[in-house]
């Protein structure tokens, strides 16, 4: 993937569209490199966090606020919650979709949703320290912590 390349291209190439769409599409993470015309170009970075979730971070903030890039984002890479809106860390099709891709990514869910124990229980998972990232209601919850600890043994250790 060479899309880091286009850091060192000149300024004019970084807002040049075509270039800047070869970058994404080949590491989403290029982003960082575009120009803020192109990080406010929603096709530009609907095909960067296609690529890379992660590359969410560099779009501008009313793309960030945008339902469906920050959908295709967390459908690539949960974790990229963490850069979306709190409206959209608290719209459950895109919670639900972030905690399915990476159960982690109940790190970077509202407070709101963290208390919500359909949430809850989807992001349970085999996956390491789940229970770490939750608020102590859900973590005094008798059946969410018998869940994680019937599915991981290590999930207890994040109890206590």
């Amino acid at each position: 993937n060479y899309g880091w390349a286009l850091r060192y291209a000149s300024q004019m190439l970084q807002d040049d569209r075509d270039i800047v769409m070869v970058a994404v599409l080949n590491q989403g993470y290029a982003l960082r490199w575009a120009s803020p015309r192109l990080r406010s170009d929603p096709s530009v970075v609907l095909a960067a966090v296609s690529n890379d979730g992660m590359a969410l971070e560099y779009a501008l903030a009313t793309l960030r606020a945008n339902r469906s890039i920050v959908m295709a984002a967390v459908s690539n890479k949960g974790y990229a919650l963490e850069f979306a809106t709190p409206e959209l860390q608290n719209d459950h099709d895109i919670v639900f979709k972030a905690i399915t891709n990476n159960p982690l990514a109940i790190r970077y869910v509202s407070k709101e949703l963290q208390t919500n124990r359909t949430m809850v229980c989807r992001a349970i998972s085999p996956a390491l320290g789940v229970m770490m990232y939750l608020p102590d209601e859900m973590r005094n919850d008798y059946d969410i912590v018998h869940m994680a600890v019937s599915k991981s043994v290590f999930e207890l250790q994040s109890v206590s």
